[in-house]
């Protein structure tokens, strides 16, 4: 993938910040960890820059560490790419547990997430095991994961998940869906293309509307 050096300039100093932050934060220091951390950061930076480049400008921050919510992504990214290349849960963990302090957002490093999603304002999301679909969103407070019996959610293509939403167990999401702020879903499925709104009862309801244009940039 070919990328300007404009969009690599929201990585500087992003080594500096991530070991000190670590240090500091985690009480941390560890010289393989540092040596790690260096070689695994161009691959975690162009995945991310592959899910960055996609999202709407008012997403794009100009400086990574300034900005929690794509920081947020940053780091699972990070961490991923940690376990991916050196197979040390102590390492990953490490980068793990720092987005836990910094953003209260639970993405554990070994969770498969798609190429392209996107965290709004993610404070208390809790993403767990499951299959995603590209062109994800969640906000604050969503839980994705399986249930007492280790069943896993599937999600389609480009579902957003509102505040407090949860989707939990043998659940299949269609594409194009939107689950409503609260609505708890358990070992159910949703067709493709609806949206479903939390009441006494769930309501759901078939939906014209294009809201993956809302976040992401779809020319690319």
């Amino acid at each position: 993938m070919t990328t300007s050096r404009k969009a690599y300039g929201v990585f500087e100093g992003v080594e500096y910040y991530l070991i000190n932050q670590v240090k500091s934060i985690l009480c941390y220091e560890n010289q393989q960890f540092n040596n790690a951390l260096r070689k695994i950061l161009p691959a975690a930076s162009e995945r991310y820059l592959h899910c960055f480049t996609r999202k709407k400008g008012k997403y794009k921050p100009k400086h990574i560490y300034y900005h929690s919510d794509e920081y947020t992504s940053y780091l699972y990214f990070v961490a991923n790419e940690l376990w991916v290349q050196t197979s040390e849960p102590e390492y990953a963990e490490k980068l793990y547990m720092l987005n836990r302090f910094l953003n209260s957002v639970d993405i554990f490093y070994d969770r498969k997430m798609p190429e392209i999603f996107h965290l709004e304002h993610p404070i208390g999301a809790v993403i767990g095991r499951a299959e995603i679909g590209n062109y994800f969103v969640a906000h604050q407070g969503v839980t994705v994961g399986g249930n007492m019996d280790l069943e896993l959610p599937v999600i389609g293509e480009n579902v957003v998940l509102y505040t407090g939403s949860m989707v939990i167990g043998r659940c299949t999401i269609g594409d194009n869906c939107q689950i409503g702020a609260g609505v708890i879903l358990m070992n159910e499925d949703v067709e493709l293309g609806s949206t479903v709104i939390a009441a006494e009862r769930k309501k759901c309801i078939t939906s014209r509307r294009d809201f993956k244009s809302h976040f992401f940039n779809t020319s690319l």
